[in-house]
Parts: structure tokens; sequence; C-alpha cells
């Protein structure tokens, strides 16, 4: 949302997981946390540039483009 509200001054944060080292060997737990707006709520660039979308629009065109390759 944060790229579509600047334009795409502001990207999203790659997200990794590392396997940790067998100097760090444990266990190692991940706990995700999700918010999304309303899948209703209208997405307005801040400096309007660029056309106001749905959120539902802008979340399922991430889930393609990272999901259906």
């Amino acid at each position: 949302m944060l790229s579509n509200w600047t334009s795409g001054e502001y990207a999203s944060t790659v997200h990794r997981v590392v396997t940790p080292s067998s100097r760090t060997a444990g266990d190692r737990y991940s706990v995700p946390f999700f918010f999304n707006p309303d899948a209703n709520a209208l997405v307005k660039p801040l400096n309007g540039n660029g056309e106001a979308k749905r959120a539902l629009e802008i979340l399922q065109s991430r889930y393609d483009g990272t999901f259906n390759k």
C-alpha cells in the first residue's frame, strides 16, 4: 500500500528467511503479522500522480505477482 500511496517513492521491504549457521544452531520460529485494509478502501496517491485503486485490486496484483509465476 505504501508504494501506491507514494507513487512508487517507497517500495516494500524484501522479505527473506535465512537458515541459521551451525554456530547458532537451534530451533527457529517465525511469527508472521499481516495487516490489510478493508478490501473496498480507495487508495489514492498522496501527491495526486496516478490513479486511485481499491485495496483489493492492489493486494490481488501483489499476490498474483508472487504466487502465479
